[in-house]
């Protein structure tokens, strides 16, 4: 019996889920280590794990589903990426290592498993993640138009990104500390969170050699949002500001498929910020809402792994209605 695969890491760990290529229903799934991204460009730079972690949540969902890698007629991978066609190409590279030749791989930036998840499988509508990165995804026409905003890391800030709300409350400490800025109760936040005295002593560890500093400072975006609810104006307009990003990149991704109109269509949330009863959320639909009135917004609910797998299903069903077509074609003379 053969089989369809999902990959994706949104969070902590990654996970694979294996599909019936038949009927689609749920064989097998598996956690596996966590996979930040498919980021190629940093392979030459440092040890690159994402491959091994890759083959090892895979390795676990097909052993609980009792499946060789030969039953795989169908995968898909979907992780963070910050260049599109370079980054999706090494990993259907990637794919090809294992999975037998017959099958059919597809490589997809995470928000394309988030927006699956929440459709069943169906291309149409907007995905947002709000992590250590960000970005936004819109399909519309099936899935013929994709448009794909922010996402390009830490390095062009990501607005609205959890790195860009770490970045911003340094940078609002450090205008305190000088008489630049407001006072905010961000100083005596991030020293009682990172254990420090003063904030000079902030400089050493941003700067602190080794290690990921993106995700340090990414880490800082969960006090952000607590001051906030405690009444600090500076860490308010930090989280104003992000959520416009996320709100902005939502509406020019929408724009750039045709969606923008008088059709009411999906935008999925998704990521450690963007979850349902927290504040940033709440503020991000707000945002949304107001820049596009015709937006449902909603959270996600389901396993990203099982969008993939759904994409996985989609991609093997579209090749196989392509060869049925060309075997039916009439014979040119």
């Amino acid at each position: 019996m053969y089989v369809v695969l999902g990959v994706a890491c949104l969070g902590p760990t990654s996970r694979a889920v294996v599909l019936d290529a038949t009927t689609g229903c749920e064989i097998a799934a598996a956690q596996g280590p966590n996979i930040p991204g498919w980021f190629t460009a940093e392979k030459e730079d440092k040890d690159y794990e994402s491959e091994s972690a890759l083959w090892a949540v895979v390795d676990a969902a097909l052993a609980a589903a009792g499946r060789p890698y030969a039953s795989v007629a169908a995968a898909c991978a979907c992780f963070a990426v910050r260049d599109p066609a370079g980054d999706l190409a090494d990993l259907l590279k990637t794919l090809a290592k294992r999975l037998p030749e017959a099958s059919v791989t597809a490589a997809q930036p995470l928000a394309s498993a988030v927006l699956a998840a929440a459709t069943g499988g169906v291309l149409q509508g907007v995905a947002l993640i709000a992590d250590v990165h960000t970005e936004a995804i819109a399909f519309a026409g099936g899935g013929e138009r994709v448009h794909r905003t922010s996402g390009w890391g830490p390095a062009f800030m990501d607005g609205g990104s959890a790195y860009d709300l770490g970045t911003r409350a340094l940078l609002a400490v450090h205008k305190a500390h000088d008489g630049r800025g407001a006072p905010t109760a961000l100083t005596r936040a991030l020293l009682r969170r990172l254990a420090l005295s003063r904030p000079e002593e902030l400089v050493a560890w941003a700067y602190q050699p080794g290690g990921d500093r993106a995700a340090r400072v990414a880490e800082l975006a969960c006090t952000v949002v607590e001051c906030a609810l405690a009444g600090d104006a500076v860490a308010e307009t930090i989280i104003r500001h992000g959520v416009g990003e996320l709100a902005r990149s939502c509406a020019a991704a929408a724009a750039a498929v045709g969606l923008l109109g008088t059709t009411l269509f999906k935008v999925v949330l998704a990521g450690h910020l963007l979850q349902e009863g927290g504040l940033y959320g709440q503020y991000a639909a707000e945002s949304i809402r107001a820049e596009i009135p015709y937006a449902a917004v909603t959270f996600l609910s389901e396993e990203p792994a099982m969008g993939a797998a759904l994409l996985a299903r989609v991609a093997r069903d579209g090749a196989a209605a392509r060869a049925d077509a060309a075997f039916k074609r009439p014979a040119q003379s």
